[in-house]
């Protein structure tokens, strides 16, 4: 409906209910004359006819009469909550609301009807409309009356017949608003509807001021269609399956193609039936695809059922006999199920999931949140790696979020990979209701799409799917499970530890640790299948003139005098162990100043003055490095952080806690390590003397240190030597 035949729409109502107040205040004060405040009531006719007037033009524009009533209701409800709520409830009597509602209805229905009715008896030209401004409802008409099977109308409404009227004109006057069809194969959408109809098989009309949108379906596809149903259904079987299409005398062929199809009625016992958008993606070697009425159609012919299987289950009747409650001889014909329809029958919205995947997945990954720092980092640089690898296809199911508690993850620098994936969020798709089986579903999943690879990184549902069907996963698909250095004691620790001993036989460990890889070869020796491989993370891209100015930067900060240190922080002890260990550090040193970067919101607990916070939801890059004597990092246990990388590359001495796998990258030559104490006083102390030794140093030693540490970091974590050891675990074409 355009917006000149809204506001037609509109005042035409708000002229039929002032009728209406006006009458109903006339009816009850000048009839009964019961006592009240006659001109309060009669001027509340300034608010509630507007009120009527919105809701009978927006829900009750048709000449039908149970909307009518509704509306009606509807309207008097909203009129005592505005009496009740901001005005006095006795302001206008309750006998006056209800004479008016019936008043409205009685006009409403009345008038529209009355003047259908004068129109179908005196306009005969009404099929075919004439004059200037109704060219859009000639055309209308003259397409119905083009493509109007007239005797298949009268055949299907008897009532058209019986009335003798002619099927164009009751299919115009009548036919539409109802919902009748005026062709067999066409679908009709007015108003809204027709607005939301896409696509060039849509032809749109305008019929008295509302919009209409046709689609005359393919006759010869529905011909194709039609004539395999015939050819393939069992009437006979059909018919006592169905006791009701026997009862109504209809043919079975006509039933399933009218109403079983959408029905969900079986065709065939030989026969899986699909419908809807999903049918148009399956392989046509094994599916025969169909559109009928604007639907597509995918059915397959069953296989028998394999005799082992039948064996088996007979085997089964002898410890249940109720397996064999369908008779030892109809076994081979029980109806076989796909993983799609057990997937509805569930309650999984099968459709929303597909139109999520809408291409089968080279590799998937599984990954708890987008909220994370490290973890979140290590598989934005796997999408990356095997993007340049030529695997392009990537699918990344977040398990744990929402694309609402993810937020704008899209804008984050260090998430930028992730665009060039399909990223889905399995909450939204699979349906909050059913978290608890999310394993289960997303391993039918798996098991459907048929990928090469399948990459578990930090999420408990996808540990949990290697763990239950690893096995069957592994026949199709190489598994890998990232098992990172935060995972045995640090702040964090992912579930990948727990479940070891149950993913290590399908699925290859990846860890970013050679320590780590050793530990676990050492304590599950005999578990250990596809193996244990070490994948550092890869370095950020810095032009060689920024590290360059960085020098010049720390040359001219440790030639001023006197000197005042400053030192930035990032820990990722627990938020209590952090805040002791930090108070204790900055009270040590009083004349020196730490800057603490809060990478997950939580900021150090301290009352020492000389201990500020920064914000760093990027990941570090945007941290200035001049004003930094050093970069502090302190962790339980940890892999090579990537701000730790980034500092390197920012020319920033670097003091680290002796974990993780920091080892693996640098020596003494290039970077401080600190080894922790029992308590928090004495991993001050140690930090604070790593700290001395630090600030001690010349500009020269300073200098050397920082050339050591970056060579030694391009060495393991420059982007083609993590491309290289990416090919060696992924077996495919290394392009470096």
């Amino acid at each position: 409906m355009n917006i000149d035949s809204r506001i037609i729409a509109f005042s035409r109502a708000m002229l039929v209910a002032t009728c209406s107040w006006l009458g109903a205040h006339w009816l009850v004060f000048n009839l009964a004359e019961p006592a009240g405040d006659h001109a309060a009531a009669l001027f509340a006719l300034l608010w509630a006819v507007p009120l009527q007037a919105a809701v009978f033009s927006r829900f009750a524009a048709a000449s039908s009469f149970r909307r009518a009533v509704v509306a009606s209701g509807l309207v008097t409800l909203m009129i005592l909550f505005v009496l009740s709520v901001f005005l006095r409830a006795d302001l206008v009597p309750l006998s006056m609301l209800i004479v008016d509602s019936l008043l409205l209805v009685i006009l409403m229905v009345g008038g529209r009807w009355a003047r259908r009715r004068w129109t179908a008896k005196n306009r005969a030209e009404l099929a075919l409309p004439t004059g200037g401004a109704e060219l859009e409802n000639v055309r209308f008409a003259s397409f119905v009356a083009q493509h109007m099977d007239r005797q298949a109308y009268l055949q299907a409404y008897p009532d058209v017949q019986k009335a003798g009227m002619d099927p164009v004109t009751h299919w115009l006057e009548h036919g539409m608003v109802e919902g009748r069809s005026f062709f067999p194969d066409a679908a009709v959408r007015q108003g809204d509807d027709a607005e939301l109809a896409e696509g060039p098989q849509w032809q749109r009309f305008s019929w008295r001021g509302r919009r209409v949108a046709v689609w005359i379906y393919d006759p010869v596809e529905n011909a194709r269609f039609a004539s395999f149903v015939a050819q393939h259904i069992d009437r006979q079987a059909y018919l006592e399956a169905y006791p009701d299409v026997q009862k109504a005398g209809m043919d079975p062929v006509k039933h399933w193609l009218e109403h079983g199809l959408a029905e969900g009625r079986l065709l065939s016992p030989g026969l899986t039936v699909v419908c809807g958008d999903v049918a148009k993606r399956f392989d046509e070697k094994y599916w025969r695809l169909f559109t009928w009425r604007n639907h597509f159609v995918a059915i397959r012919r069953n296989k028998p059922i394999k005799a082992s299987i039948s064996k088996q289950i007979e085997a089964q009747a002898r410890h249940d006999p109720a397996v064999l409650a369908v008779g030892r001889l109809a076994v081979e014909r029980l109806r076989q199920i796909d993983g799609p329809d057990l997937l509805g029958r569930s309650g999984l919205d099968v459709t929303t999931i597909f139109a999520a995947i809408p291409e089968q997945p080279d590799v998937v990954i599984l990954m708890r949140s987008l909220s994370g720092r490290s973890v979140t980092q290590y598989t934005a640089d796997l999408v990356q790696g095997l993007g340049l690898l030529h695997c392009n296809k990537i699918l990344v199911v977040v398990t744990e979020d929402t694309a609402k508690t993810a937020g704008q993850w899209e804008s984050r620098p260090a998430l930028a990979p992730l665009r060039a994936a399909n990223v889905v969020f399995w909450r939204d798709i699979c349906g909050q209701d059913h978290h608890h089986v999310i394993p289960l579903y997303l391993g039918r999943l798996l098991n459907a799409l048929r990928p090469s690879h399948i990459v578990v990184v930090d999420s408990r549902v996808g540990i949990e799917i290697i763990a239950q069907f690893g096995r069957g996963l592994s026949r199709f698909a190489k598994l890998y499970c990232a098992c990172l250095s935060t995972a045995f004691s640090g702040y964090g620790s992912v579930p990948a530890v727990r479940f070891l001993p149950k993913i290590l036989p399908f699925s290859m460990v990846l860890t970013d640790s050679s320590a780590l890889a050793a530990t676990i070869r050492q304590r599950w020796a005999e578990l250990v299948g596809p193996g244990v491989a070490v994948l550092p993370p890869q370095s950020r891209s810095i032009p060689v003139a920024i590290f360059d100015q960085c020098i010049e930067a720390s040359r001219a900060r440790a030639s001023r005098m006197p000197r005042l240190f400053r030192w930035i922080v990032l820990s990722t002890l627990a938020p209590s162990e952090r805040a002791a260990t930090m108070t204790a550090l900055a009270k040590m040193r009083p004349s020196d100043h730490f800057e603490i970067l809060d990478g997950d919101g939580t900021d150090v607990k301290s009352d020492a003055q000389n201990i500020t916070h920064r914000c760093f939801p990027d990941g570090g890059t945007s941290v200035d490095a001049a004003p930094w004597d050093g970069f502090m990092f302190i962790g339980a246990s940890e892999g090579v952080s990537q701000i730790v990388l980034e500092m390197i590359q920012r020319a920033i001495p670097i003091i680290v806690s002796n974990v993780g796998g920091f080892r693996d990258t640098f020596d003494e030559a290039a970077v401080d390590f600190v080894v922790h104490g029992q308590d928090a006083d004495e991993t001050a102390a140690a930090f604070s003397s790593a700290l001395d030794q630090c600030a001690g140093r010349s500009f020269s030693e300073v200098h050397e240190r920082l050339r050591a540490a970056k060579a030694q970091m391009l060495l393991r974590h420059d982007p083609a030597v993590y491309r290289k050891i990416l090919a060696e675990i992924f077996t495919v074409s290394a392009h470096v």
